[in-house]
């Protein structure tokens, strides 16, 4: 899966207008775009297994692009709203925290602990995948999520529940 992303990154089909604006322009000589690290989908690595767990976990964050600085965020937004080019999302690497782990932190396998990534961008998967746990079913989410405040549980098929299990999220 991680695959297909990079590769769709890399046709740029798929990505928001803004996305895709930002990612041609940061690739043409003399853009005034620095700072640009690069898609969430393109600095992750997960196992197939445990990728539509992910991409579930991280659903439209997984067209985010990671840049250095605040600075470098606000100079791409200036360039969408001057275009008219759409809009994207930023994580700036110098703004980005790691999310704490959830006072009732269940004892289940993290979502964290299964995407690989660059150092300097483990922080960014931090805050992205923190309070987020894998489990078999629904009903383990359900179970889970009843005893736990903060969190996120996917099954591998990619479906997810949230703290309140009010609100399923089903992915084929």
């Amino acid at each position: 899966r991680h695959e297909l992303l990079s590769d769709l990154e890399a046709r740029c089909e798929g990505l928001d207008a803004g996305v895709k604006a930002i990612l041609e322009e940061a690739k043409r000589p003399g853009s005034n775009l620095g700072g640009i690290r690069g898609l969430v989908a393109d600095l992750i690595d997960v196992d197939i297994q445990h990728a539509a767990a992910v991409e579930s976990i991280l659903g439209d964050r997984v067209q985010a692009i990671v840049v250095h600085t605040a600075s470098d965020a606000r100079a791409a937004m200036g360039f969408l709203r001057e275009q008219h080019k759409g809009r994207a999302m930023f994580l700036p690497l110098d703004r980005i925290a790691s999310q704490p782990a959830s006072s009732s932190a269940p004892s289940l396998p993290r979502a964290r602990d299964q995407v690989r990534a660059p150092a300097d961008a483990s922080a960014v998967v931090d805050a992205l995948l923190g309070n987020a746990y894998l489990v078999d079913d629904l009903d383990a989410a359900g179970a889970a999520a009843s005893r736990t405040e903060r969190c996120v549980f996917a099954t591998p098929r990619g479906e997810t529940a949230p703290v309140s299990y009010t609100h399923l999220r089903a992915h084929e």
